[in-house]
């Protein structure tokens, strides 16, 4: 691989955490995560470049839960939100047009070069994300302190568990050289683009920085699917993940409502399925009994569940789905 050879993406910086930063730091794939976008076919990608940012819609709860991470648990400095998108060069504009319509502020956002791909005859990378993923976020923990920790967010409709839990791997150090190049290739990342991971995975410090993977459902997959991968949490709507979240200590309980409230209001979510969404959260352990039995008469007065809703714990919690947080929290 020429030593020129850089993967075809595009990182916009706006701030970036300082050297003595030690809290965490959240990264959004967008589709399907933060909005909602087919991205799974090149005419649903086609179709998505083209929309403005008031055709865009969001994935219900989205930016109510973004704006609480952000703001975090307590009355400290905004945490760090950065975005990681397939989506082109070509649509930052109307990204950033997006989050400005959203209340929602970030600190970076990497866009992969698809028309670069393009124009090199190189049209498999157009729905190739595994590389991708991982040359943004490689490129961004090379700037970020070694002791900051983080929490990934994507989605079940392109690749971003393998993607992140790879990630998480060569971070820490685990998978490497010969290691990260196999699979990586088992992924059917192409070799050129292989060689790019390797090498900017070699020059990052070593840490257990990734605190979980949060993965979206959006494609209505069973959480099964992706039991025993290391770190991964699934989640079937942005309640469910603030649940998690909350449990974690990343957000207030007033957040949890917050997000409740937006589903509510903003998608006409039934408050029969918040509480539907509630009593399955906690069957799959992403929240305690305690925790439950806390926020449930709460997100009743505040109109996030039902008046008649009650919740019994039983005998014993199942394990928690939220990993250990990573050295340094």
């Amino acid at each position: 691989m020429p030593e020129s050879y850089r993967y075809p993406l595009e990182r916009s910086i706006l701030r970036s955490p300082g050297p003595r930063y030690r809290g965490p730091i959240y990264t959004w794939d967008i589709d399907n995560t933060y909005l909602q976008t087919p991205t799974n076919s090149l005419r649903g990608l086609a179709r998505t470049a083209i929309e403005s940012a008031d055709r865009k819609v969001n994935v219900p709860g989205a930016p109510a839960l973004l704006k609480e991470l952000r703001r975090g648990p307590g009355h400290g400095a905004e945490r760090p939100v950065y975005f990681v998108s397939a989506s082109p060069p070509q649509m930052r504009r109307v990204l950033e047009e997006k989050f400005r319509l959203d209340g929602i502020g970030y600190d970076g956002m990497v866009l992969k070069d698809q028309l670069a791909h393009v124009k090199a005859g190189r049209f498999r990378r157009l729905l190739e994300h595994v590389g991708f993923k991982l040359s943004a976020l490689l490129l961004d923990r090379l700037d970020f302190p070694r002791e900051a920790t983080e929490v990934l967010f994507g989605d079940d409709t392109e690749s971003d568990a393998l993607a992140y839990t790879l990630y998480a791997e060569a971070v820490a150090g685990r998978r490497r050289g010969e290691a990260l190049a196999s699979a990586l290739e088992e992924a059917g990342v192409p070799s050129r683009d292989r060689d790019y991971v390797v090498g900017l995975a070699g020059e990052v410090e070593p840490a257990e920085a990734v605190e979980a993977v949060v993965i979206h459902l959006a494609r209505g997959r069973e959480p099964a699917l992706f039991a025993g991968q290391d770190r991964v949490v699934t989640s079937r709507d942005c309640l469910q993940t603030a649940l998690a979240l909350h449990e974690a200590g990343h957000l207030r309980s007033g957040a949890v409502a917050k997000v409740g409230r937006s589903m509510r209001a903003d998608a006409g979510v039934s408050r029969e399925d918040l509480a539907w969404s509630v009593l399955e959260a906690h069957r799959r352990g992403l929240v305690s009994s305690a925790t439950s039995a806390a926020l449930v008469p709460m997100l009743v007065r505040r109109g996030v569940l039902p008046e008649t809703f009650a919740f019994a714990a039983p005998r014993s919690d199942p394990p928690p789905a939220w990993p250990r947080p990573a050295a340094g929290r």
